[in-house]
């Protein structure tokens, strides 16, 4: 019986995926303990036990493939990052917060949408479900406490991942919609895994921009995250159908970066959805009335509070600069600690390096790192009131939480940093110290001033909870849903202009028309991340999907031996094989090949084989950076030729020999 057009059948299904999982997840508990010598069991029983574990890998395999979803009412949530993040860090910062909170409160109210959590695993090459339980219990102790090496939180965590990685398969339902609240940028082969994705089962995909600050301010950021950022923003255009923003002034930077890069988003294809700092529950409030303030040297009403992470752009200088100011105008006993909470970042060096130059600074300024949502909550609710005097903000969360406390923040006016203090902060004109001091000072003596705000924040001012923010992404990313069907959303192969496509990892320090990323040819999943001298192919080879202009074409490859082999490669596609050769250690080397002519526009499916070689990186000492990986061929670049252009050929030669070549560069069409 057809239930395409049934949410009951389809909650109903997803009900018994569920189910699924959380025995699958009772028996990895076992399993688990088994395995790490908590618990034993007679041999017999132990078989027993994985055998039930297959049966259930199975069966929650051919549920999620039973096509209950494939109308399009499937949600999954990509947590890749969450599961990258929770192995080195405990304490989630604003993004983590974010995207925990949303999936949270949309999993306990779903709505008629089936909601699934899933990952891509670079090491498996498949997309995996996550059960949730396990998700849950993970996200509550992170929020919980910040020992990382608690036994329980590593146990957790490791359980997690044991549960995720000996799960089966993920098969998205044809035209299901793919969300990302998270980040992504620093995970290798992001885009390919979405772009597998779209090809086999048209899927939507919609990811959360937070903020755009590697390409707005560069120089207040890791070069490393400059250079992937950037690399991010061109793929995420290549593949996104739709976007959600944080903020209105996230939405404008988005489009106005996107028009630099050659690409125009419509307004409508980008929702803003508000972010919410609701108050903590209530054993969170009671956790946090038996924090004693005594134990960092402070009082009730005694300090002013900023929270953030100790970073350049956040801008902890200019406040140690204002409080200076404020010692000298009217003595530093008069003025309140300043209490700085969060974990060193970007440029953290430089702010306390200012701080340790005053004794008088370091008298008065408080920096506090690894502190649980208990203490947070005690210090907000202490407080004098807050500052941020961030110089560039996707959003701005501490602000909208200093306003769920009744506190006063105290912010720059830029980026999103007014509609975050929605009317009730003090506002002063960012980068300039005697405005910031003339607001700070306002706030500190004038009792009726401060009165007056907080009097307007506690009559007028609305907390946004989570679940409004869990029920408008439901809503917008489910008006996009319906805005697209998954026949007219099939991936188009990208076209390959003439020109010249590097296929190396992007150092680009700001986004331009010309950037496009090759990447987007990459086809299949036998590759391996691009680095800085190129891609190697996987030992199952690598493809590469273009589609060429009609007529006769020539194409060249540049082409990466094996470090310590002769690299024995071919070249072929659907005519059969387009050229062969060797490739002493380490070389480098282009080679040319003719396709045959056609009266249209034509896609065309290379394949690129070799011979492989086992390679480890290694530190000074020998000991291994990263898992050693089987490497065949490499692949620097290919260049495609304008055979109307009769000096195409001499031109080439010429730039790659007197390295011009990327003066060839051609932005991708979208």
């Amino acid at each position: 019986m057809p239930i395409e057009n049934d949410s009951h059948a389809v909650n109903g299904e997803q009900s018994l995926l569920e189910a699924v999982q959380t025995a699958r997840d009772s028996l990895g508990r076992m399993a688990f303990e088994l395995d790490a010598g908590t618990a034993t069991l007679p041999a017999s029983a132990a078989t027993s036990l994985k055998e039930a574990q297959k049966l259930l890998h199975r069966l929650a395999g051919e549920v999620a493939d039973g096509a209950p979803m494939n109308t399009g009412k499937a949600f999954f949530f990509d947590v890749s990052d969450l599961l990258g993040y929770y192995p080195h860090n405990r304490l989630p910062t604003g993004i983590q917060r974010v995207q925990i909170n949303t999936i949270l409160n949309l999993l306990d109210a779903p709505g008629d949408w089936a909601i699934t959590l899933c990952r891509f695993s670079e090491t498996r090459d498949e997309w995996l479900a996550v059960p949730v339980p396990l998700f849950r219990s993970v996200c509550e102790l992170s929020i919980a406490g910040g020992d990382q090496s608690a036994s329980v939180w590593l146990n957790e965590v490791a359980r997690l991942e044991n549960a995720v990685m000996s799960g089966p398969a993920l098969a998205f339902p044809k035209g299901a919609t793919l969300i990302n609240l998270g980040t992504s940028w620093w995970l290798p082969n992001y885009f390919m895994y979405i772009r597998q994705a779209k090809i086999a089962s048209q899927i939507r995909y919609v990811p959360l921009i937070h903020d755009m600050i590697p390409a707005m301010l560069p120089d207040y950021c890791n070069i490393e995250l400059v250079h992937e950022f950037i690399d991010w923003l061109v793929g995420v255009l290549q593949h996104a159908d739709f976007f959600l923003a944080v903020s209105e002034s996230t939405k404008a930077d988005l489009i106005r970066l996107a028009g630099d890069l050659g690409r125009e988003i419509p307004s409508d294809q980008v929702a803003v959805i508000p972010l919410a700092a609701e108050l903590n529950g209530e054993a969170v409030k009671a956790q946090a009335a038996r924090v004693s303030l005594g134990k960092w040297g402070l009082a009730k009403g005694s300090f002013v509070l900023f929270v953030s992470t100790v970073e350049a752009r956040k801008n902890q200088i200019a406040a140690f600069d204002a409080w200076q100011k404020l010692f000298t105008r009217h003595g530093k006993d008069k003025i309140p600690q300043l209490v700085c909470v969060g974990k060193k970042g970007f440029g953290w060096d430089r702010a306390y390096a200012r701080r340790e130059m005053s004794p008088d600074l370091i008298e008065k300024v408080t920096i506090l790192d690894k502190v649980n949502d208990a203490e947070l909550e005690a210090l907000y609710r202490n407080c004098l009131f807050t500052i941020y005097p961030s110089l560039y903000e996707g959003w701005g969360l501490p602000v909208t939480e200093s306003l769920c406390h009744g506190k006063v923040p105290v912010v720059a006016n830029n980026s999103s940093l007014p509609q975050a203090g929605g009317g009730f902060s003090v506002e002063f004109e960012t980068g300039s110290v005697t405005g910031f001091v003339a607001a700070l000072e306002r706030m500190m003596f004038d009792d009726g001033f401060r009165a007056s705000k907080e009097q307007a924040i506690a009559q007028r001012f609305v907390a946004r909870t989570w679940r409004q923010v869990a029920a408008d992404v439901e809503r917008r990313v489910g008006e996009f849903a319906a805005r697209v069907d998954a026949e007219t959303n099939r991936w188009r192969t990208p076209v390959a202009e003439p020109g010249y496509y590097p296929m190396t990892r992007n150092r680009e320090r700001t986004a331009r028309i010309g950037i496009g990323s090759a990447e987007l040819f990459r086809h299949g999943n036998g590759w391996w991340r691009l680095e800085d001298a190129g891609c190697w192919t996987r030992p199952s080879g690598g493809e590469l999907l273009l589609r060429v202009p009609a007529g006769a074409a020539r194409i060249g490859v540049e082409l990466m031996a094996l470090p310590n082999h002769v690299t024995k490669y071919v070249i072929s596609s659907s005519d059969g094989v387009l050229a062969t050769g060797a490739l002493d250690p380490k070389d480098r080397k282009w080679t040319f090949f003719d396709l045959p002519a056609a009266d249209e526009e034509r896609d065309v499916l290379l394949h690129f084989v070799s011979n492989t070689e086992e390679v480890s990186v290694e530190d000074e000492e020998g000991n291994p950076l990263e898992p050693s990986r089987d490497l065949g061929v490499g692949l620097c670049a290919f260049f495609v030729f304008d055979l109307a252009n009769p000096r195409a050929r001499i031109d080439f030669v010429e730039a790659a020999a007197l390295g011009g070549l990327g003066d060839y560069k051609v932005g991708l069409r979208f």
